[in-house]
């Protein structure tokens, strides 16, 4: 096998994400459907929160009155 040319190797035909941020903030974002979580969640707070434009902090306060399946 050659590195790079497996599917599961080439990152450069994946998406990718960067998220910057100066701190990390505290939240309680539950899952409420049965089972575990398989794979990655991805989740547009944008959406979720009917809002734009919130504070890494105002973000985490609000996500703390919502839950997701």
């Amino acid at each position: 096998m050659v590195l790079g040319k497996e599917k599961w190797t080439n990152l450069l035909n994946e998406p990718h994400y960067y998220y910057l941020i100066e701190d990390f903030i505290e939240t309680d974002y539950k899952k409420t459907s049965k089972g575990g979580l398989m794979g990655v969640k991805y989740f547009n707070v944008n959406e979720i929160l009917n809002r734009d434009c919130l504070t890494t902090e105002q973000i985490a306060k609000e996500l703390c009155n919502k839950d997701w399946e």
